[in-house]
């Protein structure tokens, strides 16, 4: 790296421009009552590509500096540099060494003593670490730790130029939202209540998907959050309510999730449990909709995906639970070589470091498996999978009605 510049992402905005900014998302509109989209919330989408365009389209009006691509990091990216160095050297003029185990409660402390700018002496000092000449093995290491970052989602980077990119998407340094066909579930939880409780956030899911019909898949999705947060001063509502000055207040509060899960498109619902909309919420104050009413919403998001929506709102100490039933589009299942094929993907939000997941399959009684990948197992007639979701899953398998011996021959 020739030169490093650091911009705070709260002072990078030009207000006398941001009028000309790309146009706010509805979603951040209606439950954070934005009236411009700002670079603070550019990661505010599901899909990497909109949000690495948004990005470089708002530096550019607001700095006038035009860039080749974007990178994108969260704090576990730092965290697995952080484990593969052992100690940070965060501060050489003061030989102030932190072990990576104590990193997040340090950034805290620091960020409540100096503010953002500490961001940037933390960067700079893991960039001159990695500077220093390694060993073979440390070098392999580092790769590793890398590796796991892109993985997880955690680290992606996006050029404009196409040539480029199509070489980046080649190497898998892109996590793509699109749908190749088969099922697929993608969860994505955005905090609109000012709050840095994400941290104190447990979150699980159970996913039941009934092949006993071939014709009729069927599908059973129960997700359950539960805030480890500490005592809050603040209430929970109403939502912009003032949580505290420092990290621990901040950290150690209510929970307002917007929740968003991408399913294949066409599919039908059958019931859904109420995600009840709090009076004092923006939607109620600003756009006058009504108090307790179910936010739960579903509906198309492109040609090959659907979009759920929910709001959940959690007190430290409380958990929840809610449930999704819906009928599966037929073309979950396909035939392959002679065979019936069912494929799920389950892709990680980036940042989220997991997502415990219990995933069963019922198949119909009279199937022979002749392929199962991921570490699912047949048992009892089921595929069943127990998975952290540290990074995307991909369940494939094969079967037919029956033995059938030309199953899995092209």
């Amino acid at each position: 790296i020739d030169e490093l510049k650091y911009y705070d992402i709260v002072d990078v905005d030009d207000f006398s421009k941001v009028h000309t900014y790309p146009q706010v998302p509805d979603l951040l509109k209606t439950y954070m009552g934005a009236n411009v989209w700002l670079m603070r919330d550019v990661s505010w989408g599901p899909d990497i590509e909109t949000t690495a365009l948004a990005a470089q389209r708002m530096f550019k009006i607001s700095t006038g500096i035009e860039v080749d691509g974007v990178i994108g990091i969260n704090p576990r990216v730092l965290l697995n540099i952080a484990e593969f160095l052992g100690e940070i050297d965060v501060s050489p003029e003061s030989d102030i060494k932190v072990d990576s185990k104590e990193l997040i409660s340090y950034i805290e402390r620091r960020s409540d003593e100096d503010g953002r700018i500490f961001a940037d002496v933390l960067f700079r000092s893991l960039l001159n670490q990695l500077n220093e000449n390694k060993e073979i093995s440390q070098m392999i290491s580092l790769v590793d730790s890398m590796k796991s970052s892109i993985d997880s989602n955690d680290l992606w980077i996006y050029f404009l130029d196409s040539q480029i990119q199509a070489h980046v998407e080649e190497l898998d340094l892109y996590p793509v939202l699109w749908r190749d066909g088969g099922d697929y579930l993608f969860f994505i939880d955005s905090n609109v209540g000012w709050s840095k409780s994400d941290p104190n956030i447990s979150r699980k899911f159970s996913y039941k998907v009934d092949l006993s019909d071939v014709n009729d898949p069927r599908a059973v999705l129960e997700i359950t959050y539960k805030n480890y947060s500490g005592y809050s001063a603040a209430g929970c509502e109403p939502q912009w309510v003032d949580r505290g000055d420092t990290y621990a207040q901040l950290k150690n509060a209510c929970y307002w999730n917007l929740m968003r899960i991408y399913t294949p498109s066409g599919i039908a619902l059958q019931r859904a449990s109420k995600f009840e909309l709090p009076a004092q919420s923006i939607p109620v104050e600003k756009w006058g909709q009504m108090p307790m009413s179910d936010t739960f919403r579903t509906g198309r998001f492109n040609d090959r995906l659907n979009q759920i929506i929910g709001l959940i709102v959690l007190a430290p100490g409380q958990s929840v639970t809610k449930t999704i039933s819906y009928e599966l589009p037929s073309d979950v299942i396909s035939y392959v070589d002679n065979c019936l094929s069912y494929n799920l993907k389950v892709k990680k939000q980036p940042g989220v470091a997991t997502r415990n997941s219990e995933i069963a399959i019922i198949l119909p009684q009279s199937t022979v498996l002749y392929d199962l990948s991921s570490n699912a197992e047949f048992v009892g007639g089921q595929i069943q999978l127990v998975d952290s979701l540290n990074s995307d899953i991909d369940l494939k398998l094969m079967f037919s009605l029956g033995p059938n011996s030309t199953c899995g021959i092209k």
